[in-house]
Protein backbone atom coordinates (compact mmCIF):
# COMPACT_ATOMS: atom_id res chain seq x y z
CA UNK A 1 0.00 0.00 0.00
CA UNK A 2 1.17 3.46 -0.83
CA UNK A 3 0.60 6.43 1.49
CA UNK A 4 -0.79 9.58 -0.11
CA UNK A 5 0.25 12.93 1.29
CA UNK A 6 -2.19 15.81 0.83
CA UNK A 7 -0.77 19.29 0.82
CA UNK A 8 -3.24 22.14 1.02
CA UNK A 9 -2.61 25.86 1.05
CA UNK A 10 -4.40 28.41 3.20
CA UNK A 11 -6.14 30.76 0.79
CA UNK A 12 -7.96 32.88 3.37
CA UNK A 13 -8.87 32.94 7.04
CA UNK A 14 -10.99 35.21 9.20
CA UNK A 15 -11.84 35.59 12.85
CA UNK A 16 -15.16 34.14 14.04
CA UNK A 17 -15.23 34.50 17.83
CA UNK A 18 -13.21 34.35 21.02
CA UNK A 19 -14.03 33.43 24.60
CA UNK A 20 -11.60 35.26 26.88
CA UNK A 21 -11.00 34.52 30.56
CA UNK A 22 -8.89 37.03 32.54
CA UNK A 23 -7.24 36.37 35.90
CA UNK A 24 -6.36 39.81 37.25
CA UNK A 25 -4.54 38.32 40.26
CA UNK A 26 -1.95 36.46 38.15
CA UNK A 27 -2.02 38.90 35.19
CA UNK A 28 -2.88 36.10 32.77
CA UNK A 29 -5.63 35.57 30.21
CA UNK A 30 -6.76 32.48 28.33
CA UNK A 31 -8.58 32.91 25.02
CA UNK A 32 -10.27 30.23 22.95
CA UNK A 33 -10.14 31.71 19.44
CA UNK A 34 -12.19 30.31 16.54
CA UNK A 35 -11.56 31.23 12.93
CA UNK A 36 -12.69 30.03 9.51
CA UNK A 37 -9.98 28.82 7.14
CA UNK A 38 -10.32 28.32 3.37
CA UNK A 39 -7.96 25.70 1.93
CA UNK A 40 -7.06 24.98 -1.72
CA UNK A 41 -4.81 22.28 -3.15
CA UNK A 42 -3.34 24.40 -5.96
CA UNK A 43 -2.70 28.14 -5.75
CA UNK A 44 -2.58 28.53 -9.55
CA UNK A 45 -6.01 27.04 -10.34
CA UNK A 46 -8.75 29.60 -9.64
CA UNK A 47 -11.61 27.23 -10.57
CA UNK A 48 -10.81 24.47 -8.10
CA UNK A 49 -12.99 23.53 -5.17
CA UNK A 50 -12.28 25.20 -1.87
CA UNK A 51 -12.52 23.59 1.55
CA UNK A 52 -13.77 25.69 4.47
CA UNK A 53 -13.08 24.61 8.01
CA UNK A 54 -13.50 26.17 11.44
CA UNK A 55 -10.38 25.88 13.56
CA UNK A 56 -9.95 26.69 17.24
CA UNK A 57 -6.80 27.46 19.18
CA UNK A 58 -6.33 28.18 22.85
CA UNK A 59 -3.98 31.06 23.63
CA UNK A 60 -2.52 31.91 27.03
CA UNK A 61 -1.31 35.49 27.48
CA UNK A 62 0.72 36.89 30.36
CA UNK A 63 0.73 40.64 30.77
CA UNK A 64 2.11 43.49 32.84
CA UNK A 65 0.08 46.45 34.03
CA UNK A 66 1.43 49.82 32.96
CA UNK A 67 -0.20 53.19 33.62
CA UNK A 68 -3.27 53.31 31.39
CA UNK A 69 -2.54 50.09 29.46
CA UNK A 70 -1.64 46.41 29.57
CA UNK A 71 1.56 45.05 27.97
CA UNK A 72 1.50 41.44 26.74
CA UNK A 73 4.88 39.88 27.53
CA UNK A 74 4.31 36.17 26.85
CA UNK A 75 2.12 34.22 24.41
CA UNK A 76 1.58 30.44 24.37
CA UNK A 77 -0.55 28.76 21.69
CA UNK A 78 -2.02 25.39 22.66
CA UNK A 79 -3.11 22.63 20.28
CA UNK A 80 -5.95 21.47 22.51
CA UNK A 81 -8.88 23.03 24.27
CA UNK A 82 -9.31 23.75 27.96
CA UNK A 83 -10.85 20.30 28.59
CA UNK A 84 -7.57 18.59 27.64
CA UNK A 85 -5.24 20.67 29.82
CA UNK A 86 -5.39 18.37 32.87
CA UNK A 87 -3.87 15.40 31.00
CA UNK A 88 -1.48 17.31 28.74
CA UNK A 89 2.27 17.70 29.06
CA UNK A 90 4.15 20.83 27.95
CA UNK A 91 5.62 18.96 24.97
CA UNK A 92 2.25 17.73 23.65
CA UNK A 93 0.41 20.88 24.60
CA UNK A 94 2.21 23.75 22.91
CA UNK A 95 1.78 24.39 19.22
CA UNK A 96 4.77 24.89 16.97
CA UNK A 97 4.85 28.59 16.29
CA UNK A 98 7.00 31.31 14.84
CA UNK A 99 6.32 33.27 18.02
CA UNK A 100 9.56 33.17 20.04
CA UNK A 101 9.56 31.92 23.62
CA UNK A 102 9.79 34.94 25.86
CA UNK A 103 10.68 35.21 29.54
CA UNK A 104 7.81 35.70 31.99
CA UNK A 105 8.55 39.39 32.24
CA UNK A 106 10.23 41.96 30.03
CA UNK A 107 11.20 44.27 32.89
CA UNK A 108 14.04 43.82 35.36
Amino acid sequence: AMNQVYKDYILDYHFEKADIFVNQTTNQAIAMVSYNVTYVSDLKNANQSKTNQTETRTVKLSYSKLPGKLLVNQVQVWKSGLDDLDNATPKTLEESSSIPSLPNTTTK
